[in-house]
């Protein structure tokens, strides 16, 4: 659970004119519940960003984007990570539900297929996998190699500056 109040946290999705109809609303307080603040943030931050994106592109919610589904998305996004999301609730499925999306819907080696595609991104950009992330794991394991994790802060662009008693190499 975060450590933002709930009132906070409304203030600040007001402040940013994020969506607040009753669905997204609820999609926040899950959210807010159920995550790290960290994690609450990062979502937060995805849709924000994307929404920001959009408008670079002269792209307008609502008008050329579904603004409320670009926000549950992004917001939602992670409850995989959190413990909400242990087991994915497979026991209340119809029998056979799984197999017959799986049947029209394949997984093409999903776990492997990620796995590789993250790996070819981060062979292109190491950054990309900073040290201890996932990324990061895929990256030495199928490129063979890794970046420590100091020079990704050192570059990271946000100026973020070693204490006075550490050094970079």
């Amino acid at each position: 659970m975060t450590n933002q109040t709930r009132d906070t946290m409304a203030a600040d999705a007001a402040a940013w004119d994020l969506p607040d109809s009753d669905i997204c609303s609820a999609a926040m307080a899950l959210t807010h519940d159920v995550s790290p603040a960290f994690l609450t943030n990062h979502c937060v931050r995805s849709y924000l960003f994307g929404r920001e994106l959009a408008a670079a592109r002269g792209l307008r919610g609502s008008a050329d984007f579904d603004d409320e589904a670009l926000f549950l998305a992004c917001l939602l996004h992670d409850l995989g990570l959190t413990d909400y999301a242990d087991g994915f609730q497979k026991g209340v499925l119809a029998a056979g539900f799984a197999d017959r999306v799986h049947a029209s819907w394949p997984r093409h080696d999903l776990g492997f297929a990620i796995a590789h595609s993250i790996a070819v991104g981060t062979r292109a950009n190491p950054l990309r996998a900073p040290p201890f992330s996932f990324p990061a794991h895929l990256h030495e394991a199928i490129n063979g190699s890794s970046i420590a994790f100091l020079d990704v802060v050192a570059d990271n662009g946000w100026g973020d500056r070693p204490l006075a008693n550490t050094t970079i190499r």
